[in-house]
């Protein structure tokens, strides 16, 4: 009976096992595609003012935006994954590229920049960095494609601004791939739209009053001196009325002392 138990149990083990291994199989990730060969890749960035009424959402182009994108990191496919590799200059940040959640690629976007703006001739065509510049034109559109856009992952940066841009803070910086996988597929035709941001006008505080102007005195403060009290005496009227106190003192408990006696007998 025992035997029969034991191979049972055996046999739910395996087939749990089984289970288990198909779960993880059928969860794992898609393989992704190699790369479209040739695909003429292109980077679409665009500058939109979004307001709300009556008839509905409106977008206002944002002209005289300098955009500026940097290539950060290359990106291949290898066995069925993608990987991305940061050029020399940004290897020393340690970047996980693919596993990165939105927030993670907007610090490390911040990260960059500060390294951009306190080197910027380390970055740039001479040196070997990919550099793309382009200004938002009457459409609020920039566009980079051409042999220079090669797959990887590229830093947006705002740098420098004329007309409409000056009333708009400046896009803070971020990361974008070229090609995106999205839904199982490349897309070779990347857009972007960055989040615009009216500049708020300094705050200026008016203090009105019906008063008429009054003239102020301010006195010094008065300063608070505390006396010294010196001692001129010698010392010897101290010691005479002392020595008398203690005399007097030794006879009345004498006196009452012998008169307690005297009661006793």
């Amino acid at each position: 009976m025992r035997k029969k138990i034991g191979k049972l149990v055996l046999c739910l083990d395996i087939v749990l096992v089984f289970l288990l291994l198909t779960v993880l199989n059928g969860s794992a990730a898609p393989a992704v595609p190699d790369l479209p060969a040739n695909a003429g890749y292109s980077l679409t960035l665009s500058l939109n003012e979004k307001s709300t009424g009556p008839s509905g959402t409106k977008e206002v182009p944002i002209s005289g935006a300098e955009l500026t994108a940097i290539k950060v990191a290359d990106l291949t496919v290898s066995g069925g994954a993608a990987e991305y590799t940061s050029i020399p200059a940004f290897a020393g940040l340690s970047v996980n590229y693919e596993g990165m959640t939105t927030d993670q690629s907007n610090e490390t976007a911040a990260v960059m920049s500060d390294m951009v703006k306190a080197a910027p001739q380390r970055f740039t065509a001479e040196n070997g960095i990919t550099t793309m510049t382009a200004v938002t034109d009457n459409s609020g559109k920039v566009q980079f494609a051409g042999a220079k856009l090669t797959p990887g992952m590229y830093l947006i940066l705002e740098t420098n601004r004329t007309g409409a841009a000056k009333n708009f803070e400046i896009i803070s910086p971020y990361l974008v791939s070229v090609p995106e996988f999205i839904a199982g597929e490349w897309i070779t035709n990347v857009e972007a739209e960055p989040k615009m941001e009216l500049v708020k006008p300094p705050q200026v505080h008016e203090i009105t009053t019906t008063r008429p102007p009054q003239t102020v005195t301010v006195k010094p403060t008065p300063v608070t001196r505390f006396a010294q009290w010196v001692n001129t005496d010698d010392g010897t009227r101290i010691i005479m009325w002392s020595a008398l106190l203690l005399t007097t003192a030794g006879a009345l408990a004498l006196i009452v002392h012998k008169r307690r006696e005297a009661d006793l007998l």
